[in-house]
Order: C-alpha cells, then sequence, then structure tokens
C-alpha cells in the first residue's frame, strides 16, 4: 500500500477526468433515455418567464424539481434544438465535481487521495449500469444514463459533507462560520433538489466529532447557528415570495402536502427498500456491510471515526429514501457514500495486513477485491453502448406511433409559439416538436397514476383556462394503464373537449388528434 501512499492527488484527478470521459462518451448525443428526462423537460418549458420560475409551484405538480430543474431550463435556453445533449454535459461536469470533492475529503482526512478515486471508480459505472446485473422491471438503459434528479443532487450533497469537514477543522473562526454557512447552503440545496437528503443533518453536524476536535459550546452553537442560517438562504429564496401573495397558498401548500403524500402511496414500503436494496451492485453491498468489521482495528484513531460516520450515511440516507417509490435510481447520491466508506474500510484494513510483515498478500487481496467487482460490471457495460446507439427510448416511440409524422403534423398545425397538451406517458414529444406545454401537470402522471379527483377537475380547469393548441393523445402510450380513458373520454376533461375542440384518431396513425374549434 505505500506505493499507493505515493500517489499525488492531481494524478488521481487526472484519471477521475479521463474515466469519466470515457465513460460518458458514448452518452454524449441529443437523444432520450429516460421517460423523466423528458418529464423534466417538459416541466422546465412550463417555465417560459422569470414570474413563472419563481412561482414555479403555481405552475405544475412535480414540487421536487423547482431546483433540479435548472439545467434542462438552461438547455433549452443555450441551445433548444439540442438541448438533451447540453443536459448530458452538465451531467459530466456534475460527475467530475462529485468525484473531485471525494478525492478531495479523502487525501485530506482518510490517509491517501486514491481512497477518493477508488470510490468515484466505482460510482460511475452505476451510473451507466446500475447493478450490473438483470433486475425484473428495470431497464438499465433507461434508468441509469439519463441525467435525473440525482444527478444534481449528489455533488450539492458531497460538498456539504466536504464543507462541514473544512469548516470542523478550521482553527479561524470567522473562516469555521463561512464553512459551516456555505455547508447548510450545500445541504439545503440539496433537500429541495430532493427531501430525503434531509436526513443528514445530524451526521454533517457531527463533523467535529468525527475529526475528533474539541469546540467548546458556545462555539459550536455559533456554527451550528451559521449552518442554519446557510440552509435559509436557498428555502427563503425558493418559498418566500409566496409569503406575500396569500393567493398562491393553497397552491403552495397542494404541491408540498397533498402531492408528495399521494406520491408515497405508489409502492408499499417493504417493496421499496427491497427493490433499492437489489439495486446495489451485489459485491459492493456485502464489502460495505463486512468492511467495518475487518477493520475494527486497522481504522482506530486518525480516520476511524471520520469513517465511521461515512459508513453510517449509508443506512441513514437509505432510510431517507423510502418515503419516495422505492426505484433503482434513487441510491445515485447514496453510492458516493458507501463506496468511500467500503474502500476506505478495506484501505486500512490492507494496510494492516501490510504492516504485519505481509505485503504481498495485501496487494493480491487488493488485486482481487476490484477485479471481481470490475469484472462483475464488466458484461454490462460492456452491452450498454448497443442500446444507446439504436436510440432504443424513441424507437420504442416509433414502434407505437408515427413519431415523424405526429412532429411534422403539430409543427405544420400550430404556431412556435402556440401550446399543446399530450396525454398520456409521452413527454418527450414537447421537446422534439419545439411547443410549449400545457396545464400545470403536461406530464399527467398524477392524473394517470390515481384518475380519480382532484386531477379530472384540475386538469380540465387548466385545458379550459388555457386553450391549447392541440391535444395529442398516443392511442398506444409508454407504460399503459389498463384503467385509463382515450383521450376524448376522460371524466371531467371530456366536457372541456367537446365544447372547445374537434377530435381525429385519423390524421397520424397511433394518434388521436383534437384541434381548437374556436
Amino acid at each position: 500500500m505505500t506505493r499507493l501512499d505515493r500517489i499525488p492527488a492531481g494524478a488521481c484527478y487526472a484519471v477521475l477526468a479521463v474515466a469519466a470521459g470515457l465513460a460518458r462518451a458514448p452518452l454524449l448525443a441529443n437523444q432520450f433515455h429516460s421517460i423523466d428526462e423528458a418529464s423534466y423537460f417538459a416541466q422546465a418549458g412550463r417555465l417560459h418567464s422569470l414570474d413563472a420560475f419563481i412561482y414555479a409551484y403555481l405552475y405544475r405538480t412535480e414540487t421536487k424539481t423547482q431546483v433540479a430543474v435548472v439545467p434542462y431550463l438552461l438547455a433549452q435556453l443555450l441551445a433548444p434544438a439540442q438541448a438533451v445533449l447540453w443536459v448530458q454535459i452538465f451531467a459530466l461536469v456534475a460527475i467530475l465535481v462529485s468525484g473531485a470533492l471525494l478525492i478531495a475529503a479523502a487525501g485530506r482526512w482518510l490517509g491517501s487521495p486514491v481512497i477518493g478515486l477508488l470510490a468515484a471508480l466505482i460510482w460511475i459505472p452505476f451510473l451507466e449500469v446500475g447493478p450490473g446485473y438483470p433486475l425484473p422491471g428495470l431497464d438499465p438503459a433507461e434508468a441509469f444514463p439519463a441525467p435525473l434528479l440525482e444527478y444534481w443532487q449528489a455533488p450539492c450533497v458531497l460538498a456539504a459533507g466536504y464543507l462541514a469537514l473544512r469548516a470542523a477543522a478550521s482553527r479561524t473562526p470567522r473562516r469555521a462560520a463561512l464553512g459551516w454557512g456555505l455547508a447548510g447552503l450545500a445541504w439545503a440545496v440539496a433537500v429541495l433538489i430532493k427531501p430525503p437528503a434531509l436526513v443528514l443533518a445530524p451526521l454533517l453536524l457531527a463533523a467535529p466529532w468525527a475529526l475528533r476536535i474539541a469546540t467548546p459550546a458556545r462555539t459550536y452553537l455559533r456554527n451550528a447557528a451559521a449552518f442554519g442560517g446557510g440552509a435559509l438562504l436557498p428555502v427563503a429564496a425558493v418559498f418566500g415570495p409566496y409569503l406575500p401573495r396569500p393567493d398562491t397558498w393553497a397552491e403552495l401548500r397542494f404541491n408540498l402536502v397533498d402531492v408528495n403524500t399521494a406520491y408515497a402511496e405508489v409502492v408499499p414500503l417493504p417493496l421499496r427498500a427491497a427493490a433499492m436494496l437489489l439495486a446495489f451492485p451485489p459485491l459492493l453491498l456485502l464489502g460495505w456491510v463486512a468492511a467495518p468489521v475487518l477493520a475494527r482495528r486497522a481504522a482506530a484513531g486518525g480516520p476511524g471515526r471520520l469513517l465511521a460516520g461515512i459508513w453510517l450515511a449509508g443506512p441513514v440516507f437509505f432510510a431517507g429514501l423510502l418515503p419516495g417509490g422505492g426505484f433503482a435510481h434513487y441510491i445515485i447520491p447514496l453510492i458516493p457514500f458507501v463506496a468511500l466508506a467500503t474502500v476506505g474500510y478495506g484501505w486500512w484494513w490492507l494496510r494492516g495486513v501490510a504492516a504485519a510483515g505481509r505485503p504481498r498478500r495485501a496487494g493480491a487481496l487488493a488485486a482481487v477485491l476490484l477485479g471481481a467487482y470490475l469484472l462483475a460490471q464488466a458484461p454490462a457495460l460492456l452491452a450498454m453502448p448497443a442500446p444507446l446507439a439504436a436510440d432504443t427510448y424513441l424507437a420504442g416511440d416509433r414502434r407505437r406511433f408515427d413519431l415523424a409524422g405526429l412532429v411534422a403534423y403539430i409543427q405544420a398545425h400550430s404556431a412556435p409559439t402556440d401550446a399543446i397538451w399530450v396525454y398520456y406517458n409521452t413527454p418527450e414529444l414537447y421537446t422534439l416538436a419545439a411547443r410549449r406545454p400545457a396545464t400545470r401537470m403536461p406530464n399527467n402522471e398524477y392524473l394517470i397514476a390515481y384518475w380519480r379527483e382532484p386531477w379530472f377537475s384540475r386538469t380540465a380547469a387548466d385545458l379550459a383556462a388555457e386553450q391549447p393548441a392541440l391535444l395529442i393523445g398516443i392511442t398506444d402510450p409508454r407504460y399503459a394503464r389498463a384503467w385509463v380513458t382515450p383521450l376524448p373520454a376522460i371524466p371531467v376533461v371530456q366536457d372541456v373537449i367537446a365544447r372547445l375542440y374537434r377530435c381525429d384518431a385519423g390524421a397520424v396513425r397511433g394518434a388521436v388528434i383534437c384541434t381548437r374549434t374556436r
């Protein structure tokens, strides 16, 4: 392990850049991979003004994306025709930032930057293929390569941890307070992206204990206040504008309380936990469970408490994720903590083996462990370029309906400034046709999933108020649900359609198109 100890941080950053660049190169194309990705573009398409962004909860239902939708909004503003590619570029930057934080933290507090590099190299393949083995109902080409909300949350969570540790180690009161404030800000942004990061606050505030730094109670309270003040800034920026506007309070409450409560009903709790546990690479999960036992003596002292805190962040963060839907990609920001703890404990365990006079055995064990993990991931990684090159996401659309013909029809029968409404589970049409989405729920995911009030009345009210130029109904949609009806027969909504629109099921194969009559 001595030779690896001498590898400088600069070399680790260079390896990270090369590895991330090579891994993500096949993804740097202007193509969709996930319905979530297309949905975020649709939500960003609603925010066509600063006022709409500030009061975002009046314009869409997905509460967790007011901050995370920014990359998609920026991509649409920078290059509308290449927006998907630009989001992939932003995702690569987020991965590089996350990996750099792992390397910096490991070099500063865990004994070697190589520990952080190895953790990053474990995480990067997961972003493409997930656990590396088939899971029922999971398509890795859709669930992982697309830059989902977790891509943007990961660097924020890691930055919060890194800044908290730096602040705890600072000997300058003002610098420490500033560091704690920045840590609170990064943590709050992570929470605004997805609320499960909320549970990490106690671990962040325990940074002085993890570094074994004695902190007087008054100083600790001052630093905790700085953390809270930093966290308050983004929260105030997001929710503050609503306070002087009582007319917005009902919609804000609906998004924050009613929608999130309904979302948690989708999957039973045991199934959520099982689905996310199965999404872990098996060897990584096994190593994470076994590592503290193997290294309980070798990791004592210096990095011991910090490793314990990083290790504990795994189950704490996992528990915070359980109220959600339990999808495999939810653990994307969790994997860096698991990988860092596993590699860190393994590193100190192997150092103990080498220090006991068996350096060759330590080197052989390290090679076997790393090789086994990479070999387990290799088949999935080698198979991934094929579905990426085949553009399987839009290929599915082309099988179900005339995608090119429908996009051409939309563009021929509406103006670039017009809005349209797409029903259902085909939000990529908004981006492909370059038309604004209509209604506060342009993806109609809650309407379809729950098929009950208030979603019927809300959708009908929005359509009556906005009167988009076209209503598009996909006859054979992605993720079809048995209980839904065709577009002209949606309860309550059908009254608005009958009054304001004329529908045609023969204009484009696989679609019903309703045109405004006046």
